[in-house]
Parts: C-alpha cells; structure tokens; sequence
C-alpha cells in the first residue's frame, strides 16, 4: 500500500470526533491478528476495499473500527446526515457487526429471562426454607415441653413406686 497524505484520509470519524489511524500497512489488526472479514487496512473501506478519502461520505463502525463508504454500506444520505448531526449521540455499526450485536442481544435478553425465572424459584424455595425453619423451632419447643412434661411424669412415677 502507498504512503496516504492527510489530505486523503478523514480527520474524524463521523460518530466519535478522535482522529484516525493513518498510513497503517500491516495486514493485522489492532489487536495483532490476521484480518478478518469486517477488518480491512484503516484507511480503505471495509467493502469496496477503496481509500476512504476526505470528500467521501463515509462511517466508521464502533465496533470494528473500519470506515466503510455509505453507498457501500447502503446507507441513505438522509441517515448519514443524521448522524453526522448529533455527532457522539448515535453508535453506528456496520453490517458484519450488527449481525453479531443482534445475536448477543438475543443472547443477552435470554440470559435476563433466565435470570427472572431462576429469581422467582429463589424466592420461592426461600419462603419454603423459613416456613421448615419455623416448624423445626416449632417442634424444638414441643420437644422441650414434652421432656419436661416427661420429667415431670417420671417424677411422680416414683412418688406412686414409694407409696
């Protein structure tokens, strides 16, 4: 890959405003592995593999970090403008990424219903665990009087033995 000028590559990504990486010529990504399908050189399009280039309308996915062209991504102008307008309020994702976020979505809202029902047992076999706490006070106290009575009985038993 040639030397990129800063005239050609964008300042700043449409949804963050920090500056991109430039003249990046290894074909790793950022955490130093081969590239995979989304990830693509920095400065290309993550698509059309084309320099994505100051004058051009281009995003740059949150997750993967890879600018694509809108027309690439089939964005509408009318989006891009959108965003481009409230800046740092909207996360933007790009295909490849948006399929994985709706799968750990899926996952994640699972994950929280499983968690409601296992609340609700929770809570239930609580209950249950006082209600059995109280019957073995209940009956701890029972066999406290019927020993005492038992004594009490024994006691007399004698005095009937002796007369």
């Amino acid at each position: 890959m040639s030397q990129i000028s800063d005239k050609q590559v964008p300042k700043r990504r449409v949804k963050t405003g920090r500056d991109r990486k430039q003249n990046q010529d290894e074909d790793v990504n950022k955490d130093g592995g081969p590239i995979s399908n989304c990830e693509v050189i920095s400065n290309s399009c993550g698509i059309c593999n084309e320099i994505v280039k100051d004058d051009e309308r281009a995003m740059e996915c949150e997750i993967c970090e890879v600018w694509f062209h809108i027309v690439c991504e089939k964005m509408p102008s009318v989006v891009y403008d959108y965003i481009v307008a409230v800046d740092q309020q909207i996360s933007w994702y790009c295909t490849s990424c948006q399929k994985g976020c709706v799968k750990l979505h899926k996952s994640i809202k699972e994950l929280r219903k499983q968690t409601g029902i296992l609340s609700n047992k929770q809570t239930v076999l609580e209950e249950k665990v006082n209600v059995l706490a109280e019957v073995v006070v209940e009956n701890q106290e029972a066999s406290k009087a019927t020993e005492a009575r038992l004594g009490t009985l024994e006691a007399k038993a004698v005095n009937v033995e002796e007369n």
